[in-house]
């Protein structure tokens, strides 16, 4: 799977693709912009910077949360471990939400309305 910035400047790909889901944290609503944030968590062996590793921006409220971006466009990339913004990618990874994460946290104007399994926080684990 590969992605790309808003401007293009910084390109990335990976593989391994594990999950991908709805976040209605307040920082994904904050840094998206948006209800919520989709997300495709990968293996953080599987991920690379293809392009533009100059223009990697890193903001780092915590080292889970920290939030990379390009620094010429601001364009959101990935989060953590290695959450991919799922609107920065280029092609269709395969896969599709399975689930919304942090909906005690959703915002009170946004209605989930599809049939997608619903976690206050983190899913369980197994």
């Amino acid at each position: 799977m590969q992605g790309k910035c808003l401007c293009g400047g910084v390109q990335y790909e990976a593989s391994d693709q594990q999950l991908m889901a709805h976040c209605h944290c307040s920082r994904c609503q904050h840094s998206s912009g948006t209800a919520h944030g989709t997300v495709v968590m990968v293996a953080p062996e599987s991920f690379r910077i293809t392009q533009g590793a100059e223009l990697v921006h890193k903001y780092e409220e915590d080292p889970f949360t920290a939030r990379v971006s390009c620094s010429n466009c601001g364009g959101n990339l990935y989060h953590g471990e290695v959450f991919i913004e799922a609107g920065t990618l280029t092609q269709d990874p395969g896969c599709r939400p399975t689930m919304h994460i942090m909906v005690d946290h959703k915002a009170p104007w946004h209605e989930i309305t599809d049939g997608l399994p619903q976690h206050g926080e983190w899913p369980p684990s197994d």
